[in-house]
């Protein structure tokens, strides 16, 4: 900087870093770089918030690294160990709360301390029923609402970010998901660990509700799986063609890095379906859990940008002809239920047929010997005969075939 222009208007994208000339924000970037931020958050009516790139982004570039506003089990999990998250056998429980732990040290934790404070709310430690190890156990269902609950107490910075996440309210009405939660989740807080009105409120518990439901990401890094929120990267829209990738180190920091050459002023977007589905089964998912239907182009092409990843064969073309079946309209969504046109003949055939036809292969897969290479090989001789060859099932068998 030059101590002659301290105020000046030449900044880096990030908007943190000021200059007094050009040549010395050119002269400066090498070092700059690094810290530089890669994006800002912008806002539409119709995608809300969502995150551009502030300059070019090369592969592999970082874009963002972030630890999450929360952590906790998922909601349908084995009794765990809050601390450390390893299963429990029940030898061990916090001496004041009743939760189950690995031992004293993980029961001082500070990362124990939101649910241990509220349950004791209820007046006597929890205790664990003797057939509850070993399989899931309901009441952990409500440990990471009482942690995000707890901000409201102990972080009023951290309960912001958490409180500006979407509950999808209306929609979570519309699927039943809202009454559910109010009938268990808000049960339980009320009755069983009597935390009152007056320190949460109802729209509270069920707005945590709402955030969890589809902000939440699992983290693979523990030894069962856990859920946790983060402010900045519950931003990133979802594409089936995403332009970045998501990772995950030792201490919960989740990392963004560029996939692919994204341009400055480019959407940056991640992948919240898996992307070995077929569209149908990608759109069930993303309309179940986040609420939207997806409009990328993939999603949008009937052939999946040419791969054919969800084509069966059509079945009044001749063997020479070898046709394939494509949704007339796959953006329409499931519930549509649109026809399917061949690409050689251009007959169609009604959507429930290809669903049979699915759906019988699908459950065969699910049934299929585990670990069995034969078994796969067979699937494979078998479905060929039905199933274009760079079908999902056929994929996903040829990639459990490759870890074998």
């Amino acid at each position: 900087r030059s101590t002659l222009f301290p105020y000046t208007t030449l900044f880096r994208s990030c908007h943190i870093t000021f200059y007094c000339s050009r040549e010395h924000q050119k002269l400066h970037w090498k070092k700059h770089k690094s810290s530089c931020c890669a994006y800002k958050v912008c806002s539409s009516i119709e995608l809300g918030r969502y995150l551009v790139a502030t300059r070019d982004l090369k592969p592999g570039e970082l874009v963002i690294s972030e630890t999450p506003l929360i952590i906790g089990p998922q909601a349908v999990t084995i009794p765990v160990c809050l601390t450390c998250y390893k299963p429990s056998d029940g030898r061990f429980s916090c001496s004041k709360c009743g939760w189950p732990m690995c031992n004293a040290t993980c029961a001082k934790s500070p990362s124990h301390e939101s649910e241990c404070s509220l349950t004791q709310a209820r007046g006597t430690p929890l205790t664990m029923p003797s057939s509850c190890w070993h399989k899931p156990y309901p009441i952990y269902e409500v440990v990471t609402i009482l942690r995000c609950l707890h901000l409201k107490q102990t972080s009023p910075a951290k309960w912001k970010k958490l409180k500006e996440l979407e509950p999808h309210e209306e929609a979570r009405k519309k699927n039943g998901r809202y009454d559910k939660d109010l009938a268990t989740m808000v049960r339980v807080i009320r009755e069983f660990l009597k935390l009152p009105e007056t320190a949460f409120s109802t729209q509270e518990i069920l707005d945590i509700c709402g955030v969890l439901n589809v902000n939440a990401h699992e983290l693979p890094v523990t030894s069962t799986p856990t859920q946790a929120l983060y402010a900045n990267i519950s931003l990133l829209e979802h594409s089936c063609i995403n332009n970045a990738s998501k990772h995950f180190d030792g201490d919960f920091r989740i990392v963004i890095r560029a996939a692919v050459n994204i341009k400055k002023g480019e959407h940056i977007s991640i992948n919240y379906s898996d992307p070995m589905w077929g569209t149908n089964n990608r759109q069930v998912h993303l309309g179940e859990t986040k609420y939207f239907s997806c409009r990328c182009p993939r999603c949008s092409d009937p052939t999946e940008l040419g791969t054919m990843f969800s084509s069966i064969r059509c079945p009044q073309c001749t063997a020479e002809q070898a046709g394939y079946l494509v949704s007339t309209d796959p953006a329409a969504g499931p519930e549509a239920k649109v026809d399917w046109t061949c690409i050689v003949c251009q007959r169609t055939q009604a959507s429930t047929f290809v669903d049979a036809v699915t759906q019988s292969i699908g459950e065969e897969l699910v049934m299929l010997e585990k670990g069995s290479v034969e078994a796969c090989q067979a699937f494979i001789k078998k479905h060929s005969q039905n199933l274009h060859p760079n079908h999902y099932y056929l994929q996903d068998i040829k990639l459990a075939l490759c870890q074998m």
